[in-house]
C-alpha cells in the first residue's frame, strides 16, 4: 500500500514540477523579449522579388505592392533581428491571426516558391521561413504605413 501512495506521489510531483517548468518559460518569453535579441538580420533579397503582395486579416483580399513600396519594404524588413529566445527554445507559440501577410513571388520560380512573411503589430514580430524576428524600432512604424495604404 505505501509503494502505491509513494508511486503516484513521484507521479503527481513529476508532473506539478513539468507544468512549472513550462510555465516559467512562458513568462520568460513575455517579460524577457529585450534579453531575446542578437544581431542577426532577416535574410530577405528583394532583388529577387517578382511581386509582392499584402493581406489583410478582415478581408483576405490581396493587394499587389508597387514598385517604389515594394523597394522601400525590403531595406525595412531586413532590418529585422533574430528572436533567438523563440528560435532556439523549441516552445511552440499561438498567436493569433497576422495583421500583415507579405507574399513574394520571385523571378522564374513557380506559386510553390512564395514566401510568406507575416507580420504582428502588438509585439512587432515577424515570422518568415519559419524563424521568428523582431521590427527595427525605429522602422516599424514606416512599415506600418506603407502596408495601411493598401487597406
Amino acid at each position: 500500500m505505501n509503494k502505491k501512495i509513494l508511486f503516484y506521489a513521484i507521479i503527481i510531483c513529476g508532473l506539478f514540477s513539468g507544468f512549472s517548468a513550462c510555465n516559467s518559460t512562458k513568462k520568460e518569453v513575455k517579460s524577457g523579449d529585450e534579453q531575446a535579441i542578437d544581431t542577426m538580420k532577416l535574410q530577405f533579397n528583394i532583388a529577387n522579388v517578382d511581386t509582392m503582395s499584402v493581406i489583410f486579416p478582415e478581408s483576405n483580399d490581396v493587394f499587389v505592392i508597387n514598385e517604389k513600396d515594394k523597394a522601400e519594404l525590403g531595406k525595412l524588413i531586413a532590418l529585422s533581428i533574430n528572436d533567438t529566445l523563440w528560435n532556439n527554445s523549441g516552445i511552440m507559440v499561438k498567436m493569433v491571426a497576422p495583421d500583415y501577410t507579405i507574399v513574394s513571388h520571385y523571378k522564374g520560380q513557380s506559386a510553390d516558391n512564395n514566401s510568406w512573411l507575416m507580420i504582428w503589430k502588438e509585439n512587432g514580430r515577424v515570422k518568415f521561413e519559419n524563424k521568428w524576428y523582431f521590427l527595427d524600432e525605429a522602422k516599424k512604424s514606416s512599415i506600418y504605413q506603407i502596408l495601411d495604404a493598401y487597406k
